[in-house]
C-alpha cells in the first residue's frame, strides 16, 4: 500500500518522487482486483476457491479471473519428466492457439506471477508443431476440424489443455471453464488428461464437474 506524507507549506514538493508514486502500473491494479475477488489469499496449497463472483461482469474481469484459475490448476497437477519441478531456470510455457480472448491479460498477470516457482512465458501459436514446447495450452474458440487437429496433435505430449468453450471438455480438452450463476466453474476430462500422462489430484477433481470424451459421429 502506498502512503503519502502530508505536505507542509515550508516543505519543497519533490515532483519527481510524487510522479513515480502515482505511476502505478496496470499489473498492480489487476492484482488489487484479484484480491477484491478473494482469490489471492490462499490458506494453503490444498485450497482451491471455486466461487469468485462476477457481480460486475466484464470481459476483462472474467478473463483476469480465468488467468488466475489457470495458475491455480497447476498446483494440483503433476507433469512427467522432463518437466523438472526444482529447475528454476526452466520456463513454464503457456501457449495460446485459436482466438485469444485474453488479449494482453496473460502477459500482464504472468509477468509477475510464476508457476511452480518458474518464470512464465506466453506464446501465441500459429502452427501445430509449436504445441510440443508448451506445458499448458489454452485453446480459443475455433472450428470443429481445427479443434480435432489441435487435440489429436497435443495428446502426444504432456500438455495441459484448457479452454472456456461449451462442449470442449467432452471433445477431449482437459479442463474447460464456464460461467454459471455469475461464478466461474470448471469441468475436467480426467480420462483425456491421463492419456497425456498428466496426473490431476483428487482435490481438484472433487470440486470439478467430471466429463468423459464423447465419440464423434462419423
Amino acid at each position: 500500500m502506498i502512503f503519502f506524507n502530508h505536505y507542509s507549506p515550508g516543505r519543497r514538493l519533490n515532483m519527481g518522487g510524487l510522479i513515480r508514486l502515482l505511476q502505478i502500473k496496470v499489473r498492480y491494479l489487476l492484482f488489487i482486483l484479484i484480491a477484491a475477488h478473494s482469490l489471492v489469499s490462499i490458506p494453503g496449497d490444498n485450497y482451491f476457491s471455486v466461487t469468485p463472483s462476477l457481480a460486475q461482469p466484464s470481459k476483462q474481469n472474467e478473463y483476469l479471473l480465468k488467468s488466475v484459475f489457470m495458475e491455480r490448476f497447476t498446483r494440483f497437477i503433476q507433469w512427467p519428466e522432463p518437466f523438472i519441478e526444482n529447475d528454476k531456470n526452466q520456463h513454464f510455457i503457456i501457449g495460446v492457439i485459436g482466438s485469444n480472448p485474453f488479449e494482453d491479460i496473460l502477459q500482464t498477470v504472468f509477468s509477475r506471477q510464476p508457476i511452480k516457482g518458474k518464470p512464465v512465458e506466453i506464446r501465441l501459436l500459429n502452427n501445430l508443431s509449436e504445441i510440443a514446447g508448451c506445458h499448458m495450452l489454452f485453446i480459443g474458440k475455433t472450428d470443429h476440424q481445427s479443434l480435432s487437429s489441435i487435440l489429436n496433435y497435443s495428446r502426444n505430449f504432456p500438455v495441459l489443455t484448457i479452454s472456456d468453450n461449451k462442449g470442449y471438455a467432452s471433445r477431449g480438452v482437459h479442463i474447460n471453464m464456464y460461467v454459471e450463476n455469475e461464478q466461474i466453474r470448471f469441468e475436467i476430462n480426467n480420462e483425456a488428461a491421463s492419456a497425456s500422462n498428466l496426473n490431476i489430484s483428487y482435490l481438484l477433481l472433487k470440486v470439478a464437474r467430471i466429463v468423459k470424451t464423447m465419440e464423434e459421429k462419423s
